[in-house]
This record gives structure tokens, C-alpha cells and sequence, in this order.
């Protein structure tokens, strides 16, 4: 794959051409959004349409935001919130010139 797909992009899993929201994906790994929680190797899905970049961080808002069943863990929000604290933490450093 030569662009990764990321939160919110729209992918065809190939095995099985179900179509899926991304919800989080690196070079390793593709989690989908929905239920139940998993994931697949990134190569077996190819990309089917781009989102923009602020449906893109809309949807990292929400999935940060999730919440889970006591006892519970979710990737995908542990993930996303990560996604978050990275932009505001470059925005804080643009923001101060450093």
C-alpha cells in the first residue's frame, strides 16, 4: 500500500469486499470501526475513497471520546486519544515557536 489509509478513509477488505470506516491503521495493522473490536493486516485492504482531513479528525474526536463498558479496553480509543495528544502537543510547540 503505498499511501496507509487513515481514520475515517473508506476500505474494501479483499477477502471478503466488505467495505469498512477505518478506524485507526499503520503499516502493520488496520482496525475497523464498528463492533466487534479487531483488526487485520493493513495490505489485505485497499483504499476506496479518502476522507477529509476534518472528517479525518472528527472521527479520532469521537472514538477518543468512547466509552467503554467497565472492565473494558478499546485499542481504538487508546489509539485515537494518542492521535489527539500528538496534534495538540505539535500545536502547542508551532504555537510557541519552538
Amino acid at each position: 500500500m503505498a499511501d496507509l489509509p487513515r481514520t475515517g478513509d473508506t476500505v474494501r477488505h479483499i477477502s471478503t469486499g466488505e467495505l469498512w470506516t477505518v478506524a485507526f491503521a499503520d503499516h502493520r495493522d488496520l482496525m475497523w470501526c464498528g463492533w466487534p473490536e479487531g483488526y487485520v493486516p493493513t495490505e489485505s485492504c485497499e483504499v476506496i475513497e479518502r476522507c477529509t482531513d476534518a472528517e479525518h479528525w472528527k472521527l479520532v474526536e469521537e472514538i477518543a471520546a468512547m466509552q467503554n463498558d467497565p472492565g473494558q479496553s478499546d485499542m481504538r480509543k487508546r489509539v485515537c486519544f494518542a492521535l489527539l495528544e500528538a496534534r495538540r502537543e505539535a500545536e502547542c510547540l508551532e504555537v510557541m515557536h519552538l
